[in-house]
C-alpha cells in the first residue's frame, strides 16, 4: 500500500513547499491510482476530483470551531462539506468519518446531514444574540512590534484613549488582548476589537491610531468586517 502525504509544512510560523510543484505532482499520481491513502491539511478540500476515492476521514473537525473568530462555525461547516464532497464522486458510494470532540455539536450535526438550511437558521440566530455581521459591523485592529512590552503598554493606553474619544458614540470596544497567533518569527501580536457603527467612525479611529503610534516602534493595520481575525 502506497501512501501520500501533501501538508503545509510549518518553519518559523509561516507556510511553506519543501518542494516546488509537489502538489500537482501528488495531485496527479493520486489521480491516476498510483498510491492508495492521500494525506493532507484542508487545502485537499477544495477543487479535486478523484472518482475512486470511497472514503474520506476527517480528523479533529471541530478544531476550527473552536477558534476566536466569528466566522469559526461558518468555516466548520463548508470545511466538512467540502471534505465530504471528495468521497462517492464516481460510481461507487462513498463514506465520511468525522472525527470530533463534540458529536452533538449543532455545527458537526448539520455539517454531516448536509443540512445548509438549518445551519444557516442556527448561525444567523447565533450571530445576532452575539451582535456579530451582518447585525452589526467589525473594525478588527492588529497591533505588531518587536518589543512586547512596549506593545502591551501602548494597546492598554490606546484603550484609554479610544474610550475617552468614544464614550459618547454607539461603539463596543473590545481588547485589547494577544492574537490568537500572538507572535510570528519575532513580532508580537495584540488586537482590539470595536462594534457598532464603527463605518461612521473609521477614519476617528484611524486618525487616533496613526496620531499615537507614528513615532513608534508598533505598526496598525485595520479592516472592516474582516475575514480573518487570527
Amino acid at each position: 500500500m502506497k501512501i501520500l502525504s501533501r501538508c503545509t509544512r510549518i518553519k518559523n510560523g509561516h507556510g511553506y513547499n519543501k518542494n516546488k510543484g509537489a502538489h500537482e505532482k501528488i495531485y496527479k499520481a493520486f489521480k491516476n491510482g498510483e498510491a492508495d491513502i492521500l494525506i493532507g491539511t484542508q487545502m485537499i478540500a477544495k477543487g479535486m476530483d478523484f472518482k475512486n476515492v470511497t472514503l474520506v476521514g476527517i480528523i479533529t473537525a471541530d478544531t476550527i470551531l473552536n477558534l476566536p473568530d466569528y466566522k469559526s462555525a461558518e468555516r466548520t461547516f463548508q470545511l466538512i462539506s467540502q471534505v465530504s464532497g471528495r468521497a462517492g464522486r464516481g460510481d461507487k458510494l462513498g463514506k465520511v468519518i468525522i472525527q470530533t470532540y463534540d458529536p452533538e455539536n449543532p455545527i458537526i450535526q448539520f455539517a454531516s446531514q448536509h443540512d445548509f438550511k438549518n445551519f444557516y437558521e442556527y448561525e444567523i440566530k447565533m450571530r445576532q444574540i452575539m451582535n456579530n455581521p451582518p447585525f452589526t459591523d467589525i473594525i478588527y485592529v492588529l497591533l505588531t512590534s518587536q518589543n512586547e512590552n512596549e506593545l502591551i503598554k501602548t494597546s492598554n493606553k490606546l484603550r484609554y484613549i479610544f474610550e475617552e474619544a468614544l464614550k459618547h458614540e454607539d461603539v463596543k470596544i473590545l481588547g485589547p488582548s494577544p492574537c490568537h497567533i500572538s507572535k510570528i518569527k519575532n513580532t508580537f501580536r495584540w488586537n482590539m476589537i470595536f462594534k457598532g457603527k464603527v463605518v461612521e467612525y473609521y477614519y476617528k479611529i484611524n486618525k487616533i491610531l496613526y496620531n499615537e503610534l507614528g513615532n513608534s516602534p508598533i505598526s496598525f493595520s485595520m479592516d472592516i468586517n474582516p475575514n480573518n481575525m487570527l
